[in-house]
């Protein structure tokens, strides 16, 4: 059953010899029924503030989804991204490497290089040495010849 303000006010009662004042029961029910008409239109008002949430509770929700979607998304782009610059990260390595090896292996002729001309200059040397030795030998054979030449004479 449905209780209104007006339900209220129109209400009657017996009348009997030793019954209550009908001009306080009127009008303790008109209080009740503007308490009442209060708390029904309280009542609607809270209803259509659930309503209003109930359409943003669905509205975050779908929110909250496209969120979640966003988010599987980036992580799998992060991931992507990572993986890539792993990859790039090695070819770099390997790149270095392959670099790191083809300057050692120049280093490694650079240095036999100068070793065989070391050695070729080192043997140089002893001829030029012995060739020395040799015009030296000789002079000294003439200045000895030249002096017996002088005291003989």
């Amino acid at each position: 059953m449905s209780l209104t303000s007006q339900d209220i006010a129109k209400q009657t009662f017996a009348k009997v010899p030793k019954g209550c004042d009908p001009g306080e029961v009127r009008g303790y029910l008109g209080q009740v029924a503007a308490v009442l008409d209060g708390l029904h239109a309280r009542i609607a008002e809270l209803e259509t503030k659930v309503t209003e949430q109930d359409g943003q509770i669905e509205q975050l929700k779908a929110q909250e989804s496209e969120i979640r979607e966003v988010l599987v998304v980036a992580k799998r782009i992060g991931k992507d991204m990572e993986r890539g610059a792993r990859r790039e990260a090695d070819v770099i390595v390997g790149e270095a490497r392959l670099e790191a090896e083809r300057v050692l292996m120049d280093a490694a002729e650079e240095r036999t290089k100068i070793e065989r001309e070391t050695l070729e200059l080192r043997a140089r040397r002893a001829t030029l040495m012995g060739e020395l030795r040799a015009v030296v030998e000789s002079f000294g054979t003439m200045v000895a010849d030249l002096e017996q030449v002088g005291t003989a004479r």
